[in-house]
């Protein structure tokens, strides 16, 4: 990569960072939250390798396994029947704990230019949903009350195109708008070993400040409220922060998801640690992103996302080995290993996980 290319990339990063700093008027003049609980303050108080936290974000380990956008706007157009319906989505993936699971997602009906249809959520909602949560951090914008697990997330729509912008992800404000609204009325139903374990939307609700100025004012305030499996993480602190800035960077949906699962699962990071293994039939099932009939397409797909994780500093290097049955190709191993860079933002995220950790023991002895 150049030198003039690394300039590029750190500016894009500095002005991301500047964009969710910048409260605009009609903010100043809304009444704030309520005083959020301590898991609260755990959950956004963040811990960078040199100090800065403006890049970094939460993952949330159960609820970002769930492969809900896994099916892109132009598959999506293929499946749709002439009445703009389509099928409940049914995907199996495995939990971080090593459950069986089953996603089961109801689409949302959306009318779009006088003509109702359904959608599934995908990368606009993705990308959206993360952009949320990193706003949730900042103290005048989230609220989340332990007691009752209810998280809210205070944002306007023009904060979400801007943040996209910054990175690459240029949407319109109804683009915006749209995901929003397929995000509130979808509903995902999750099954983990058999048994029903949650069902609700991936936003439950959604309030405005005024329904009106919503649509025709970008700025105007609004608010949803988060899963409750996103409450349920923060009061049990089962997450894990992550550079938000380096995945909203990423143009491939599987790089950005296998990005996430390495900064979650891939805790043991260091110098002379071992390479991280991934086999592609796990990664297969689990992000749900490759759709191609033929495993070695499939396969090509998955190292073009581990490739893009080289080429952006994420990974320095990695090896891959085909599993055959005869002459055929059923598998494929990876072996990923982690740049300096990464290994530093694992060792502060463990370092991180640990304060938690304390501070969590003292809260329960209360």
């Amino acid at each position: 990569m150049s030198g003039n290319k690394l300039k590029d990339d750190n500016d894009t990063k500095k002005n991301a960072r500047s964009i969710l700093d910048d409260i605009q008027e009609s903010q100043d003049k809304a009444p704030a939250f309520p005083q959020s609980s301590q898991n609260y303050d755990l959950f956004a108080t963040l811990l960078g390798p040199s100090g800065d936290t403006e890049q970094l974000s939460n993952l949330l380990s159960f609820w970002d396994s769930i492969p809900r956008y896994s099916v892109s706007r132009q598959i999506q157009a293929a499946m749709r029947n002439e009445a703009g319906n389509l099928p409940i989505l049914r995907k199996k993936f495995q939990s971080p704990a090593g459950e069986i699971c089953e996603m089961e997602l109801k689409p949302a009906r959306i009318e779009v230019g006088g003509e109702e249809k359904d959608f599934y959520p995908a990368e606009s909602e993705e990308l959206i949903e993360d952009i949320l949560r990193k706003i949730f951090l900042q103290q005048r914008h989230g609220f989340h009350d332990s007691d009752r697990d209810e998280t809210w997330c205070k944002f306007t729509i023009n904060m979400i195109v801007k943040e996209l912008k910054a990175f690459g992800k240029v949407r319109s404000h109804d683009e915006v708008k749209q995901a929003l609204e397929i995000m509130e009325n979808c509903r995902l139903t999750i099954t983990v070993n058999g048994k029903q374990a949650y069902s609700s939307n991936i936003l439950s609700d959604k309030l405005l400040q005024d329904r009106a100025a919503y649509r025709t004012d970008s700025n105007a305030l609004s608010a949803v409220k988060f899963s409750s499996l996103i409450s349920r993480a923060i009061n049990k602190f089962d997450y894990r922060q992550y550079n938000y800035a380096d995945a909203m960077s990423l143009k491939q949906p599987l790089a950005r998801w296998l990005f996430k699962r390495l900064a979650d699962r891939f805790i043991n990071a260091g110098i002379d640690a071992p390479a991280y293994k991934i086999i592609f039939s796990e990664i297969d099932r689990d992000s749900g992103l490759m759709h191609h009939k033929l495993i070695t397409r499939r396969i090509e797909t998955l190292k073009m996302a581990v490739e893009e994780l080289v080429e952006s500093g994420i990974l320095m290097r990695y090896e891959m080995n085909s599993v055959k049955d005869g002459k055929k190709i059923v598998d494929a191993i990876f072996m990923l290993h982690a740049s300096m860079k990464f290994i530093k933002e694992m060792k502060a995220a463990n370092a991180r996980q640990k304060i938690i950790r304390e501070k969590a023991q003292r809260i329960s002895k209360k």
